[in-house]
């Protein structure tokens, strides 16, 4: 094929493993970069920016609403990719999907930064999603069948430091773009810039995230090997003389038995229950445990505990969370999977229950306002130790070799769905009911960490066979070991 044609040269071709790994390494780093600067580090600088370029400065519901719709609009594309990453991935190969998502990441932000109307910054955003969607299931794929079998938790999880990396270096990069007057509403900032002013900030805005995408596009077609477990046959058929499709059948049929009578792709699905479900209570731990929420709420906390300074207050927490996710990063193939998560589930379920009468309590004076600042920073701790570091790891390593194409990014979409949803209601029920919600979200935490606890086994240094073997045939219930 075309993307099999763009693999290293020959001479290279002994250094194939040395590559692939360093591809590995490359594309997760990328990953997390692109993730977390263009989902979410552009929004500072980009509530106004984009208020201001398109005419949405004043502060109407229409206004509003327009800007949440290109806001959101990321997920149109992003998404759905994810019923159609597995047929892509065990068609065209990992090359073809990551080198996609790539090139729509690139085109995508790049059209973001020059888009001089609403509905094309808006046409912008779904191809970026598209991208983002690409590559975040197809990297993690590949990771896992190329990476160096000792280290590959590390490879999985080198990637997650970056986002809250990015996120930073977002803010800071917005205190520089919007200027002096930063603090400014859209409304009052709009006014003092003129058009041609704010267009060229939207392509200082647009250009990091442009020339990520770019770096992930030039990795996938010259800088990564495709992955030796790719295996066309298993999705094309033969068109030579005398092999028809009952050879074809009967080839896919001796793969199915031989890898343990699981049959590959979606019809494998059903055979693999607890792995799948094991997956998406890690989803569920990350976004259904309200981190965005949290994060909402952040600069109450702050408040309360005498940080007047939103700029600051940003930078602590990013600080924070950067040098959490970094700690755990270090200890993802020292330590443990299920070493790891279970008391970084745990945490965050007690932080999560404890917010809401320490938060009461500090209102009313009766409690010391260090508090606050002791639960927000232990929750980001658990989290980074938990399902923020190994949510990736975990899923790429119980699902079995089978599904791995086609589950792992319809884990991922689920996820995303989970983050949607807790953003929309987060805000209905918390007028409602205050900040006892973040009690709903400790008992969310609570009932994962249980199932965890039970059904999760220790997956570290162990053979992926003997995993898939376990979690599909073995019990439920083994409080961790590997039957």
């Amino acid at each position: 094929s075309f993307f099999r044609s763009l693999s290293l040269p020959p001479i290279l071709q002994a250094m194939a493993p040395t590559n692939a790994a360093m591809a590995c390494g490359a594309l997760s780093i990328l990953n997390g970069m692109f993730f977390g600067y263009a989902l979410i580090g552009v929004a500072t600088a980009a509530f106004t920016v984009w208020r201001c370029l398109y005419g949405l400065g004043e502060e109407t519901s229409e206004n509003r609403w327009a800007i949440s719709t290109l806001f959101s609009i990321i997920n149109v594309g992003g998404l759905p990719y994810g019923f159609a990453a597995g047929y892509i991935m065990d068609t065209f190969g990992r090359k073809a999907a990551v080198a996609l998502g790539g090139a729509a990441a690139f085109l995508g932000t790049a059209m973001s930064g020059l888009s001089p109307t609403f509905f094309l910054a808006c046409i912008a955003r779904i191809i970026t999603g598209v991208g983002i969607g690409a590559i975040t299931s197809s990297v993690p794929v590949y990771i896992q069948e190329n990476a160096p079998k000792e280290r590959v938790g590390t490879f999985q999880a080198i990637g997650g430091p970056c986002i809250p990396l990015t996120i930073f270096l977002g803010n800071v990069y917005a205190f520089y773009i919007l200027g002096p007057n930063r603090d400014m509403g859209p409304a009052e900032y709009c006014p003092l810039i003129t058009t041609g002013e704010m267009a060229t900030k939207n392509v200082w805005l647009m250009a990091p995230a442009a020339a990520i995408g770019a770096c992930i596009l030039a990795v996938a077609l010259w800088g990564m090997p495709e992955s030796q477990a790719w295996d066309p046959a298993k999705q094309e058929g033969s068109t030579e003389s005398g092999k028809g499709d009952a050879e074809n059948r009967e080839t896919t049929s001796l793969l199915s038995q031989n890898a343990g009578g699981i049959p590959y792709g979606w019809k494998g699905m059903p055979y693999c229950v607890r792995p799948i479900l094991t997956g998406l209570l890690l989803g569920l731990a990350m976004q259904g445990t309200g981190i965005n929420a949290v994060m909402f709420y952040a600069p109450r906390f702050m408040a309360l505990g005498g940080v007047s300074e939103k700029m600051l207050g940003s930078v602590i927490i990013m600080a924070w969370n950067l040098f959490t996710a970094l700690l755990a990063l270090g200890l993802v193939d020292r330590v443990g999977r299920r070493q790891l998560l279970l008391p970084g589930v745990g945490i965050m379920a007690i932080s999560l229950l404890l917010m809401h009468p320490v938060y009461s309590a500090i209102r009313d004076g009766s409690t010391n306002s260090v508090w606050c600042f002791v639960l927000l920073f232990l929750f980001i701790a658990g989290f980074e130790f938990g399902p923020g570091t190994l949510f990736a790891v975990i899923v790429n390593e119980t699902l079995p070799e089978q599904i791995l194409s086609t589950a792992s990014p319809l884990i991922g979409m689920s996820m995303g769905i989970m983050g949607i949803l807790v953003t929309f209601v987060f805000p209905a029920v918390e007028a409602a009911i205050g900040s006892a919600v973040f009690a709903v979200f400790g008992m969310i935490a609570a009932v994962t960490w249980v199932f965890f606890l039970c059904c999760l086994p220790e997956t570290k240094d162990k053979d992926r066979a003997a995993i898939s073997q376990a979690m599909i045939h073995g019990k439920w219930v083994t409080f961790g070991a590997l039957e």
